[in-house]
């Protein structure tokens, strides 16, 4: 059975405006994973909200070329390569906390969080880095594997395709 949050939505009705800006909104964006564990997404800001109470700032930026192989030990560490041409942007803060890869095959993966900052990473702010880097009209897509990637494709305003691939265009 799909998640539902307080209110009896399911996960796929949400998009990034329709979840409170306030930060009593992570306990509602809490969906459970594949395995069952729980994941949070934030979706508002580049600031979170520490378990102590203190405010935090993640910078969100495309990574330069000359800065990639920061990246690639992260990529790798979950089975996926740098891409050879494309745009990288990032969650930062001191050190990548996020990834998100465009590669020219038109498809918008991978999406990588450290797990000690999921619930604190804006994953449509690494997405609006990369759109702000590509000529209008062109089109993309994202191959979801998973309920949680397919809301996050969702809330980055792609569309679903019959085949469970998101479009999106700039």
């Amino acid at each position: 059975m799909d998640a539902l949050d307080a209110e009896g939505r399911d996960a796929a009705d949400f998009t990034c405006g329709a979840i409170s800006t306030g930060y009593s909104h992570l306990a509602r964006n809490a969906w459970p994973d594949h395995d069952g564990q729980q994941f949070l997404v934030c979706l508002h800001s580049q600031e979170y909200l520490e378990k102590d109470g203190a405010i935090n700032v993640l910078n969100y930026r495309l990574l330069p070329r000359e800065e990639w192989d920061r990246a690639k030990d992260l990529l790798l560490s979950f089975g996926q390569q740098l891409p050879e041409h494309g745009l990288l942007s990032v969650a930062e803060n001191g050190e990548i906390r996020a990834i998100l890869c465009f590669h020219p095959v038109m498809h918008c993966e991978p999406i990588w969080i450290d797990e000690a900052y999921r619930g604190k990473v804006n994953p449509v702010r690494l997405h609006e880095v990369l759109l702000g880097e590509l000529p209008k009209g062109f089109e993309y897509y994202a191959f979801t594997p998973s309920r949680k990637i397919r809301w996050i494709a969702g809330s980055f305003g792609m569309k679903p395709m019959p085949w469970d691939v998101w479009k999106g265009t700039v």
